[in-house]
């Protein structure tokens, strides 16, 4: 008719990635924002949006939308009990006897945890509570010694294991012994795991060079020692 206006609105075809599919959409919308609404899709304010809402759409365009979701749990996590040592003069040597059990405390913690397109992105903690303190260990150590074979002659020292230990020809492998320099009374408890010295040398016993140097200067070679074979 006479003075009638027409006015043509052309839809544009848009794809939307969201919720691990492909949405491709005919929309009139002239904004991101409008096309999503055009299109049924709902988001949240944690959800990220690519391009931004408020862009123009274009013919064509990629919108992709990161489902951001975020919740707050609360757990339960155990605190290790601490191990407290004491000797006992009473006990023989290297025995052990546990005088109390540990028990492990427990902790509540709450975290806040951000889920991105339904996977685990970030766990942070908002607060921790002790609602079960531990209880430590106390583990009882012997130190009484007792004393079988004792021995006196010349010690030397040797580059072994690194270890408190000892060769010895006199007591077998695995024998603990306390071995006592005459000229300062400084003593060492070693463990006999090799076989020596070589006879002829007029030495009793070789420490290895880390137990040599708690009773004497590696510089003294050879000293006179006691030896005593440590009963267990």
């Amino acid at each position: 008719t006479t003075g009638m206006r027409i006015i043509i609105r052309r839809s544009m075809l848009i794809k939307i990635k969201v919720d691990g599919k492909i949405i491709e959409k005919n929309v009139f919308a002239k904004t991101v924002a409008g096309a999503l609404n055009e299109a049924g899709i709902t988001v949240s304010h944690l959800d990220q949006i690519n391009p931004s809402p408020k862009n123009l759409i274009t013919n064509g365009a990629k919108i992709i939308i990161t489902r951001i979701n975020q919740e707050i749990v609360t757990e339960k996590e155990m605190i290790e009990f601490k191990t407290i040592e004491k000797t006992d003069s009473k006990l023989k040597w290297r025995r052990k006897k546990i005088k109390q059990e540990g028990k492990a405390g427990v902790r509540e913690v709450k975290y806040q945890i951000t889920y991105t397109n339904g996977r685990m992105t970030n766990k942070q903690k908002l607060s921790s509570r002790v609602i079960e303190l531990p209880q430590p260990q106390i583990v009882i150590i012997g130190t009484k010694i007792e004393v079988g074979k004792v021995k006196t002659g010349r010690a030397s020292w040797y580059n072994h294991d690194g270890k408190m230990s000892c060769a010895s020809r006199m007591f077998p492998d695995g024998t603990w012994l306390r071995v006592t320099n005459r000229a300062n009374g400084k003593q060492v408890i070693v463990q006999v795991n090799d076989y020596g010295p070589v006879r002829g040398t007029g030495k009793m016993i070789d420490l290895d060079k880390v137990a040599f140097k708690k009773i004497a200067s590696l510089s003294a070679g050879v000293i006179e020692v006691k030896v005593e074979e440590i009963l267990e």
